[in-house]
């Protein structure tokens, strides 16, 4: 290889002619604005937010119409709790936190889904002998009360140290050694 780099040859080059600018679309025309694919996206945010006032405006309704003081749905008589927490004037039982009906339903049949434990015993008789465990949620343990039912307490000695899901009502209790209790009245049980 020489130390010598030859230059190289020039190209001839060709003038290019001049590209005379193309006029930019306008987008304040209705055409315009449809054929820009950049453009912010009206008709969807349009779209969305009818969507989200046609399914949660009646839902604001219905909690609104639950501070009524009167019995109308369609008539405003005042604000009132009477439908959350009873009016001592009126009977409270179709309240929704004092009527055990409706506060039932609130906490009706939930599923619980885990790993069943039978045959437990616990300092001063604070457990039902049945709980469920979650790996995922540490330290809540679910007591099942199988009491009621011969059939129940046979399928939970069945299903022990197995995956089982139990449904039925929860109560929470305070306890003595546990600061809470969760007890579900078991309704029905599968492995």
């Amino acid at each position: 290889m020489s130390k010598t780099v030859r230059a190289r040859p020039e190209v001839e080059r060709r003038e290019e002619a001049a590209v005379p600018p193309v006029a930019a679309r306008s987008t304040k025309t209705p055409l315009g604005w449809w054929r820009n694919p950049w453009r912010r996206p009206h008709i969807l945010a349009t779209a969305t937010w009818m969507y989200l006032a046609w399914s949660l405006l009646p839902v604001l309704i219905a909690i609104a119409i639950s501070f009524n003081s009167g019995r109308s749905n369609s008539i405003w008589q005042g604000f009132s709790t009477q439908w959350w927490w009873g009016h001592p004037s009126f009977d409270p039982s179709g309240a929704l936190f004092v009527s055990p009906e409706l506060h039932a339903a609130l906490i009706q049949s939930p599923v619980f889904k885990g790993t069943l434990k039978s045959g437990l015993t616990f300092p001063a008789k604070e457990t039902t002998g049945t709980e469920i465990t979650v790996e995922d949620v540490k330290g809540i343990n679910w007591e099942l009360d199988v009491s009621d039912s011969k059939e129940l307490s046979e399928s939970a000695k069945k299903f022990n140290g197995k995956i089982a899901a139990a449904t039925g009502n929860l109560e929470v209790r305070p306890g003595q050694f546990r600061k809470l209790r969760f007890l579900i009245k078991v309704t029905s049980l599968k492995g």
